[in-house]
Parts: structure tokens; sequence; C-alpha cells
């Protein structure tokens, strides 16, 4: 008998694994997900980045409950996965299949966490310069999202073959390249995003202690790539095993991290306060009022609607007319 992945009749299983990692990232996830949402709301900004990552968080919760919940049981684990193949008999189809479910909302979940984060780029450097990056990011992130999902969907004709191996009739990709391929390119994305801000925050007239900090918020992508790579590595010690059931256990754990992960970096832009009670020498100015000014990500976003513009895009008097804006919104604030 098997319960949440745990067995009692001495079969070894790591269904259990995978069943508590699902379960802790999906609900950190829905938090930081809850918390940015009611920051947004209450601050009438809510935007196409946040229903971005909404969806991005219904296809993660999609992809849990496709490891592991079916009609109120627990189909990926009580059909076997986490055991070893020889010990599942014909429940190895059943939780092969729910494993094919599984990676099309994992990579819908990807694409529009990936496209959240570049559209809260786009809100915020406004240069025409970067517009024309970032869109072309997102047309890039968009073609992959749906090549991937179609891949995925298609990788066996007929696509039942992808689950179940006693079809003889059937064509499918070399799914250990495809694997590899995806990967790679995952963390390539992951990499291009979390450089993305640094060109234009380079140029704001901030100091240098200042712009590292505002890299920091925004370059949180970079935790993402920590993620994808161990994933890629997950992938690359398993991609030869046969036994898919129990072998795939630890890259399936790292998918599930990975996602959720991505998730909850998206959402830390919006968290200044938690991030500067964590890492305050980033954010400390040198006296009180330069501190206050710093309340940037984004003091622009959160009380001012202004966007960060890069040196030399305004005037002396626009920029003098935009500090005393900025000083009356945080007197308000106070």
């Amino acid at each position: 008998m098997t319960f949440y992945g745990q067995t009692n009749d001495g079969v070894p299983d790591r269904g259990h694994v995978l069943f508590i990692t699902a379960l802790v990232m999906v609900l950190t996830a829905a938090i930081f997900v809850t918390i940015r949402l009611a920051t947004r709301i209450h601050l009438k900004k809510f935007g196409w980045d946040d229903l971005f990552l909404v969806i991005a968080l219904a296809a993660s919760v999609m992809t849990t409950i496709a490891v592991n919940l079916a009609d109120l049981w627990f189909p990926a684990v009580v059909h076997g996965y986490g055991r070893r193949k020889a010990d599942m008999g014909e429940g190895i189809h059943i939780a092969l299949k729910w494993f094919f479910v599984a990676q099309i909302p994992y990579k819908i979940a990807l694409g529009f966490t990936k496209a959240s984060i570049v559209l809260l780029y786009l809100r915020v450097f406004i240069t025409e310069s970067f517009q024309r990056v970032g869109k072309g990011f997102l047309t890039v992130i968009a073609a992959w999202t749906v090549a991937s999902v179609l891949v995925t969907i298609f990788q066996c004709i007929p696509i039942e073959a992808s689950w179940n191996h006693n079809i003889k009739v059937k064509q499918c990709v070399d799914k250990d390249s495809w694997w590899y391929a995806f990967a790679g390119i995952n963390t390539v994305t992951d990499v291009l995003i979390a450089i993305l801000p640094i060109p234009p925050v380079r140029h704001l007239k901030l100091s240098k202690r200042d712009r590292i900090g505002l890299c920091f918020v925004f370059g949180v992508g970079a935790f993402v790539c920590v993620t994808s790579i161990m994933r890629t590595v997950a992938v690359s010690q398993t991609s030869t095993g046969l036994d898919q059931s129990w072998d795939f256990i630890p890259r399936s754990v790292w998918t599930l991290v990975e996602c959720n992960m991505g998730i909850i970096c998206a959402c830390l832009p919006m968290m200044r306060r938690p991030l500067s009670f964590l890492f305050p020498w980033l954010f400390r100015g040198s006296s009180r009022n330069e501190s206050e000014r710093l309340s940037y990500v984004p003091i622009e976003l959160r009380y001012t609607n202004r966007q960060l513009r890069p040196r030399g895009s305004q005037s002396q008097e626009e920029i003098l007319q935009s500090d005393v804006r900025d000083k009356r919104a945080l007197a308000d604030e106070e």
C-alpha cells in the first residue's frame, strides 16, 4: 500500500520526495504571488506582468496536480512513479502518462514566468532602444514556449506511445537530444533575462552602490539560472537511464524547484523592504534622505508612477521637477 508516496510493503520508493517537493514549492510560490498581487492591487498598478505571473502559477499548480493528483488520488505516486520499473507492474503506463502530462504545463509556466519578468522591465525602462530589445526578447520567448509545448505533445506519433512502451509502431524524436536542447535553451534565456536590465541601470544617475543594488533587485533571474543548471545536470545524469520511474525522480524534483523558483524570483522586485532587510548594505544610502530615495524598486513604481530614465534623457529642469515630485510623494507616504 502506498500513501502520499510512502510505502509500507518493503518496496523501495522515492515518490514521497517528489510529493513533498511539489507541495512545498507550489505553496511557497502561491504565497509570494499573493503578496505581489495584494501590493499591486492596493496601489492600483496591476499590469500585464502580474497577469502573466498568475497564469504561470496556474500552470505550476497544474504541473503539481499532474504529477501527484487526479480524482483525489495520487496516480504518479500511487501507480509507482518513484519505484523501480520491475516493482510496478501495469501501473507504469499510468505513472508515465501523468509524467507526460506534467511536462506540458511545466513548459507553459516557464514561458509565462520569463515573459512576466521581461514585461516588468518594459514597464520600468522606457528608452526606445530597450523597448525594442525587450519586445524582441518577448517574441523569442513566445516562439520558444509554443515550440517546446508542441514538441512535447507530439514527441511521439501516435501520442500514446510517449507513455505506452508496448506500442511498437511509432515515430519519436530523440528524447535525450530534445531534453538536452530544451534544458540548454532554457538556461540561456534565464541568463539573458538576468543580464537584460544591467545596461540601462548602468546609465542611471545613481552612485555605484545604488546601481549595484538595483542590478541585484532586477537581476533576481540569476537565482533561476542556478536551478536551471542543476536541472540540466540532473538531465545529463539520467538521460541514459532505462528505469524512468526510478531514475527520473531527481530531475523531476529539480523540474518542480525550477518552475516555482522562477515564479518566486519574479515576485522579488516588488518586495524591496524584505530584500533591504536581508541585504541592507545594498539599499542603505549615506544619509537618511538618500536612503529614503533609494526605496526604488522601485520608488517610481510604488509611489510616483515615474519610470526610470537613463542619464541624459532628461533636461535639468525635468530632473529638478521630478525630484520635487519624489520628495512630495515621500512626504505623503510618511
